[in-house]
């Protein structure tokens, strides 16, 4: 009789408990995985406003050399969790960390929660941002023709030094595609044909970046190494499925993310034998049934710059970013063109509020990014003025010891 008494009064007080839990309030168990939740930042995420979640989802571009009012509006106004600088926000070292420190200070006045990713696409080679007093690294063809992975995690670190001395803490590198053809529009980016080649050379760039303390990104899944159509102008499809994927284009993916991987960008291409009616960046099977759960990767999913032709030209921006986040990205990079960008906040947000979107799948996005930042340490403190001499000798030194 004790035992039907004692279970009466549980049920009551489940009950009570559940009846005093405030409407809409969200417990951290039901959005966040029990056994991945550290507690502290799982309340700090239920404390956050549905216009920062969304905001730290987003990563947008710089319209000038110095801050100005779009990017403060997009700190103040709409909580961008980062920026991505290209060649026109970059001239001179002390103007490049004078535009970096007015993006900190924005942040930090705008008492945003988090510090904010500050990224750009540093690969060496023909896809290099720094100032050029800022000596040249080869490229990754260069770097793969001496098969040397001693000289390939060199070159991270000194990418890695860089880019943390003039205050970047992410680098869109490095590419992990195999060049495929001789005609790929991925060229002399890729480090080589051959699939152990671009495992070992690629992992070894990017534990070279990470040691620097600097989020490195591994690109572009799930393959650009065999397409030609380059995805800034226009679409490119993916002529074969699953098994060459699989056994091929893949295998430096599994590497990097054996090794430890924290990003990866999921670029703009059709893959018709995988989804035939949305690209890699809007599916949810390359994304969430084989990035996610096929491959195992628990990191940040970061879309390629949904403002490119591939996406332009054949979708809805603000569309194509909900589609994007249904399938799986935590990040979206929508670069340019105001319009278009908070068309996009606006859009993700109401899917959000539809119910189009779960919360709980946004609370797992901050989750993983934040989790991120905090992994990196990322602060808004100011950057100091750079030592161009002590990054050129440094880059000097390696160059001579690889490429005797």
């Amino acid at each position: 009789m004790k035992k039907y008494f004692n279970l009466s009064v549980l049920c009551i007080l489940i009950s009570v408990l559940m009846a005093c839990t405030p409407k809409g309030s969200t417990q951290p168990q039901e959005n966040i995985d029990k056994h991945e939740a550290d507690s502290a930042l799982v309340t700090k995420i239920n404390n956050m406003s549905l216009d920062e979640k969304v905001g730290q989802m987003l990563m947008v571009g710089v319209d000038g050399t110095s801050i100005g009012a779009n990017e403060e509006m997009f700190i103040k106004d709409y909580h961008v969790g980062g920026f991505i600088l290209y060649g026109k926000n970059i001239s001179t070292t002390s103007q490049t960390v004078h535009l970096i420190n007015q993006l900190k200070i924005s942040n930090e006045k705008s008492n945003n929660p988090f510090p904010l990713f500050i990224s750009v696409d540093q690969e060496g080679g023909s896809v290099e941002r720094l100032p050029s007093s800022i000596r040249s690294l080869p490229t990754n063809e260069k770097v793969g023709n001496t098969n040397n992975q001693a000289f390939s995690k060199a070159i991270g670190q000194i990418v890695g030094m860089e880019l943390h001395d003039f205050g970047f803490n992410m680098d869109f590198a490095p590419v992990m595609d195999i060049r495929r053809s001789s005609d790929s529009a991925i060229n002399n980016r890729s480090f080589s044909s051959d699939k152990n080649s671009v495992s070992k050379l690629g992992t070894a760039t990017m534990k070279g970046i990470q040691s620097k303390n600097v989020i490195s990104v591994i690109k572009h899944f799930p393959g650009y190494g065999s397409v030609t159509v380059d995805a800034h102008t226009d679409l490119p499809i993916l002529d074969y499925g699953l098994d060459p994927l699989e056994t091929t284009d893949w295998v430096p993916y599994k590497k990097a993310i054996a090794d430890g991987a924290d990003v990866v960008m999921v670029t703009h291409l059709m893959a018709p034998q995988l989804n035939a009616k949305y690209p890699a960046s809007m599916s949810r099977t390359i994304m969430t049934n084989i990035l996610r759960n096929r491959l195992e990767f628990n990191g940040v999913i970061i879309t390629d710059d949904m403002t490119m032709g591939a996406i332009e030209k054949h979708y809805s921006v603000d569309q194509a970013v909900v589609r994007s986040v249904k399938a799986g990205a935590d990040v979206v990079l929508i670069a340019f063109h105001k319009e278009e960008q908070l068309a996009a906040i606006e859009a993700l947000k109401r899917a959000v509020k539809d119910g189009d979107i779960p919360m709980k799948q946004i609370d797992k996005s901050v989750y993983r990014i934040i989790q991120l930042k905090q992994k990196y340490k990322l602060s808004d403190d100011h950057v100091n003025p750079v030592n161009e001499d002590k990054i050129n000798d440094s880059i000097q030194t390696v160059l001579d010891q690889y490429l005797q």
